[in-house]
C-alpha cells in the first residue's frame, strides 16, 4: 500500500508522523510525507519520500509579528483574534498549502491518505481520488464529546450540553476561516458541496471515516460517545539513530552532580525569552538522566517526559500546550501550568522546588511512564491503516 501523509508546522507537527511513517515502512508499505520543506531533508533522513509544500506558514510562525500574536492564543478567542490580525497573509498561505498537497496527491498516487486535522483537505483528496483517508489526530480537538470542552474553552461545569456546543463552535468559525478554499477547490474539481464542510471525523457525505488518535488512553481516556470510528492508539515516539552519541560535555554536565533539571522550549520558545542552550539531544537518552522536566508542552515533549517517569512543569504559549500541562497537572504528575508570558524567577523556582519535593508526583509520573512504554502505538495506529486496504 501507498500511504501519502500531509501535516504542517513545526518539529512536533511532523517527528510523529514519521515514526509513524517508518513503521508503515518496516511494515512492507511505501510512505509520502508531505510537509513543510524545512523538513525535507530531516524525512528523507529517515528513509521517507518527501512531497513539497512551503514553509510559509513556519516562517509565518517564527515572525516577529507570528511569535507576538501567538503570545495571546491562550484561549481559543485568543486564536480568533490572532488570525484576524494575520487574515490576508494567512489566507494565501491556505491556498497555497492547498495547492501544493493536492499536487502531491496527483503525483504520487497514493492507495490511503493519512492527514493531520491541521490539513483537512485529505478527506476531499480521498474523495476525489476515490481512495480512503484516515485521520491522525495528535491531540482531542475536533471530536465532540459530553466529557469535557473543545480545547481553549473553560470548563465551566455546565453538563454535556455545553461541552457539546463548544465543538459546533470550533467546526463552524474553521468553516468559516477555511471553507471557503475547500469548497472552491471542490468546486474547480467537480465535487458537490460538502455535506460536513471542516470535519475530521466525517467524509464530505457526512458519513464516519477511520480516526486514530496518536496519543495515550492513560493521559486522555476516550470518552464513550465517541464514535466506534475513533480509537486511541498511544503515542508515536520516533526513536534516537542508533549511531547516536552525546557530546562530552554533556556527558561531563551529567557527571559533575545530581540528576539536573532540564528546560527547554523548543520551537515555541517566546519572543521575550532569553535562550539557555545546547545542540539538539533525543529525549529518549536525556530524559531518564534528569530528575524533572519543564518545557513548552507540546504533545511529543510531554509524552517523552512521563514516559522517562519525569514530574512536568508545562509553560505553554498556544494550541494544545496549555491542554497537556493541565492534564498533566490534573493526573498529579506535575505541577500547575505557568503561561510562558507569566513566567518570572520567583514563581519558575517555586514550581521546579515543589517538583524536586513532593513524592506524589515522582510516583504518578512513574507510573504513567510504565503505561506510556507498555503501549505499541505504532502498532496500533498501524492497525487502524491496514484495515482500510
Amino acid at each position: 500500500m501507498r500511504v501519502l501523509v500531509l501535516t504542517y508546522g513545526t518539529t512536533g507537527d511532523v517527528v510523529p508522523y514519521v515514526a509513524l511513517g517508518k513503521g508503515l515502512k518496516k511494515r512492507g508499505h511505501s510512505v509520502v510525507i508531505c510537509a513543510n520543506s524545512r523538513f525535507e531533508e530531516f524525512i528523507t533522513r529517515h528513509g521517507l519520500e518527501y512531497a513539497y509544500m512551503s514553509d510559509e506558514i513556519t516562517q509565518l510562525i517564527e515572525s516577529a509579528t507570528g511569535r507576538s500574536a501567538m503570545e495571546g492564543l491562550s484561549s481559543f478567542f485568543g486564536f480568533l483574534v490572532t488570525v484576524l490580525k494575520l487574515m490576508r497573509r494567512n489566507h494565501a498561505i491556505q491556498v497555497e498549502i492547498l495547492h501544493d498537497t493536492w499536487t502531491a496527491a496527483q503525483q504520487h498516487e497514493p492507495d490511503l491518505i493519512l492527514f493531520s486535522p491541521k490539513n483537512i483537505a485529505g478527506v476531499h483528496f480521498a474523495e476525489k481520488l476515490n481512495i480512503p483517508a484516515v485521520s491522525a489526530p495528535l491531540f482531542p480537538q475536533f471530536i465532540p464529546t459530553g466529557e469535557f470542552p473543545a480545547l481553549g474553552f473553560p470548563k465551566l461545569f455546565r453538563g454535556a450540553g455545553y461541552n457539546r456546543f463548544s465543538y459546533r463552535v470550533v467546526r463552524k468559525i474553521s468553516g468559516l476561516l477555511g471553507g471557503k478554499t475547500l469548497k472552491n477547490w471542490r468546486e474547480e474539481n467537480g465535487l458537490p458541496p460538502a455535506f460536513c464542510g471542516i470535519d475530521v471525523c466525517h467524509d464530505s457525505s457526512g458519513n464516519s471515516i477511520p480516526v486514530v488518535n496518536g496519543y495515550s488512553a492513560s493521559l486522555v481516556p476516550s470518552p464513550p460517545d465517541w464514535p466506534d470510528s475513533v480509537r486511541t492508539s498511544g503515542f508515536w515516539f520516533l526513536e534516537r539513530p542508533g549511531d547516536w552519541s552525546p557530546p562530552d560535555d554533556l556527558l561531563s554536565f551529567l557527571a559533575a552532580g545530581p540528576p539536573p533539571v532540564y528546560v527547554g522550549f523548543g520551537s515555541m520558545a517566546s519572543s521575550q525569552s532569553k535562550k539557555f542552550r545546547t545542540d539538539s539531544v533525543p529525549h529518549d537518552w536525556l530524559f531518564p538522566r534528569v530528575s524533572a522536566v519543564v518545557h513548552h508542552g507540546g504533545a511529543g515533549t510531554t509524552a517523552a517526559g512521563l514516559r522517562a517517569g519525569c514530574p512536568t512543569l508545562v509553560c505553554p504559549i498556544f494550541g494544545d500546550q496549555p491542554f497537556w500541562g493541565k492534564v498533566v497537572h490534573d493526573l498529579g504528575a506535575g505541577a500547575d501550568p505557568i503561561y510562558q508570558k507569566k513566567l518570572t524567577v520567583d514563581n519558575l523556582h517555586d514550581a521546579i522546588t515543589q517538583l524536586l519535593n513532593t513524592a506524589s508526583m515522582k510516583e504518578k509520573a512513574m507510573e504513567l511512564g510504565v503505561q506510556i512504554s507498555n503501549e505499541d502505538g505504532i502498532a496500533a495506529a498501524i492497525a487502524v491503516i491496514e484495515s482500510e486496504q
